[in-house]
């Protein structure tokens, strides 16, 4: 319960209480840097990242699958090590490996394009 409080509820306010006590000093100078701010914080804190959660779903999914299917092949193909080895079937798991990293580094390159944009 503590690492709920310190690091999902904590962080929001801090983030909130920052930002209104921003936006209260910035409305004592003028009224329009502080509508400015707020319609800034609005966008950057709660519509863009909305946006993009919404568009880069379903990429979070595919790529948490192809993650899970790694991890299972790997402990797989360690399980069976000796086996492999002993039947000289080595290149067919480092190949399946290769093909299976090379997927998930795609699916990495998609979700950090929407992260970065």
């Amino acid at each position: 319960m503590e690492v709920f409080y310190a690091h999902t509820i904590s962080p929001i306010c801090i983030a909130f209480v920052t930002s209104l006590v921003c936006i209260i000093i910035q409305m004592q100078y003028d009224c329009i840097y502080g509508i400015y701010s707020l319609l800034a914080y609005v966008l950057v804190g709660i519509v863009l990242p909305i946006y993009i959660s919404k568009q880069s779903r379903h990429i979070g999914v595919e790529y948490r699958k192809e993650a899970a299917n790694l991890n299972s092949y790997v402990l797989e193909s360690m399980c069976g090590l000796k086996e492999s080895m002993q039947y000289m079937d080595t290149d067919r798991h480092l190949s399946g490996l290769n093909k299976q990293t090379s997927s998930l580094a795609n699916r990495e390159k998609e979700l950090k394009y929407f992260q970065l944009s």
